[in-house]
């Protein structure tokens, strides 16, 4: 059986030949859809939405599920883990196996392998448990390919052998209970590991269809050294902006929209953790230091 959780989404301020290449569907929500209604945003968060929110649903396969799979993907893989940090399906939150693009997979190991070098060592390294919506879904767009993946949690096991939650991407969850400091905090610290390595990267800001989880897809990119930012890609500022107000403190508003506060307060940030010049717009090693210094803050093993 397949679990439709969630909407697809375009990114505002691409170009038409993006969208097209993303395989982004203007349809209707099918019968089997779940339709998940957006809530009134916090005071310090304006949600922002993609250019057509009536997309389908993602249907994740995991292996073995019925269906017809009519679309064919080059280099794929099936694997119930990333890199030994075993693989589990949120809707019934049993082990699972995904389908991936190779390349992609390899990015997410080396994604898995640099976060466990940057949360605190009482976390004991590597996450020890992913849970996930899916990745390869028979649409077309970044599933279809197998270069899409959304994140609902990522787990750990102390040094001392207790289960740790580390991030909780379900801010439908959280977002109303009196942890959600912790949460937002450690979902952001959480986008940030993913915005090191991958272009695109969706949350709950940017579309309602995202309040159960993060997707991320290497559309673009998705090598460490090839990452780099764009003042157009609403996801990004959002991102940036949502970095600098829960994780280093500053008053920025959460609208999506480039302009001087965010320019001001994301440069502020470099300035804090040792970059003397330029702006996370002027050069993509500076982005890159924006987001590890991030994570490595939001997560508490290195304060600045």
């Amino acid at each position: 059986m397949s679990y439709p959780h969630c909407l697809g989404a375009t990114l505002t301020g691409m170009h038409s030949h993006d969208l097209s290449r993303r395989g982004v569907l203007a349809a209707g929500v099918g019968a089997a859809g779940i339709l998940l209604t957006p809530s009134i945003a916090h005071a310090d968060e304006s949600l922002a939405t993609g250019d057509d929110p009536a997309v389908p649903h993602h249907d994740v396969e995991t292996a073995g599920a019925p269906g017809q799979l009519d679309i064919v993907p080059l280099a794929m893989t099936q694997r119930n883990s990333i890199n030994g940090t075993p693989l589990y399906y949120e809707p019934t939150r049993a082990r699972a196996t995904f389908t991936f693009d190779q390349t992609f997979y390899d990015q997410l190991v080396a994604w898995r392998n640099q976060l466990g070098t940057l949360v605190p060592d009482s976390w004991g390294g590597p996450p020890t448990r992913i849970y996930s919506y899916g990745a390869y879904v028979n649409k077309p767009g970044m599933h279809g390919l197998g270069r899409g993946f959304d994140l609902a949690s990522v787990n750990f096991t102390g040094t001392d052998g207790d289960f740790i939650k580390g991030f909780d991407c379900r801010y439908d969850q959280w977002r109303d209970g009196s942890a959600v400091t912790l949460w937002r905090r450690r979902y952001w610290t959480l986008s940030a590991s993913l915005h090191h390595r991958f272009k695109h990267v969706l949350t709950y800001v940017f579309n309602a269809e995202h309040h159960n989880h993060i997707h991320v897809d290497n559309d673009g990119y998705g090598s460490n050294n090839s990452a780099s930012f764009s003042t157009g890609s609403s996801a990004q500022v959002q991102h940036v902006q949502a970095v600098c107000r829960y994780l280093w403190g500053y008053s920025t508003t959460i609208d999506g929209s480039w302009g001087s506060q965010t320019q001001s307060h994301s440069t502020a940030v470099l300035r804090r953790i040792g970059y003397d010049s330029g702006t996370i717009t002027s050069d993509s090693l500076n982005w890159r230091a924006f987001n590890r210094y991030s994570v490595l803050h939001g997560s508490g093993k290195q304060t600045f």
